[in-house]
């Protein structure tokens, strides 16, 4: 049995039904159910199975670091927010305390405890966490122009595609570990 799995192809079944170099008694026609979903780099790219394509299941797999990045940056703006919405704030103090969490200068601050730390992240973390540091498709803003600056900007990098990692990672109980480990660093800085 021949089976068709493009538009190209069945154009060309067609062709060849008019054509009657194939008799339409011999064809079957099945119906294949695919199931779409629209990705993101490969984020959420579904195949038949229901499964992810772009990685197996519990790793990040082809998923590069600046995506995981990408989706740290806004998981951590919301974790923050999440920590110091309650009690209600004036909306300017509220806006204030997470300013200054989320900022790279202060993801680098806790890309730093996360490594000192021992025994919080394991290989695979570090790994991400190494790969999205030495990427080399990094580009630094205006600001971020000098050595120093750049450090702070690998690291924040680091910290976010770390953060991307343990949401894209089928262990929520880890990914929460780990989070509420790294919220805990709020209270201890000034």
């Amino acid at each position: 049995m021949q089976v068709w799995s493009n538009a190209l192809d069945v154009q060309r079944l067609c062709a060849k039904l008019r054509n009657g170099a194939v008799p339409a008694a011999q064809l079957r026609l099945v119906p294949i159910p695919v199931r779409r979903v629209h990705s993101y780099r490969g984020l959420d790219r579904v195949d038949n199975s229901g499964r992810h394509r772009s990685h197996a299941p519990g790793s990040t797999g082809k998923v590069d670091s600046s995506s995981l990045a990408l989706l740290g940056d806004a998981l951590w703006a919301m974790y923050v927010r999440n920590k110091y919405i309650w009690p209600p704030k004036h909306i300017r103090l509220l806006h204030n305390l997470v300013d200054k969490h989320i900022t790279a200068e202060m993801q680098a601050i806790y890309y730093d405890r996360l490594l000192v730390s021992e025994g919080i992240l394991v290989d695979a973390e570090l790994s991400v966490m190494r790969k999205a540091y030495n990427d080399p498709t990094l580009q630094f803003r205006a600001r971020f122009k000098d050595l120093e600056k750049k450090e702070q900007y690998r690291k924040a990098t680091a910290f976010e595609a770390l953060i991307g990692h343990l949401h894209v990672s089928e262990d929520r109980q880890r990914a929460e570990q780990v989070i509420q480990t790294i919220l805990a660093f709020l209270d201890e800085q000034p």
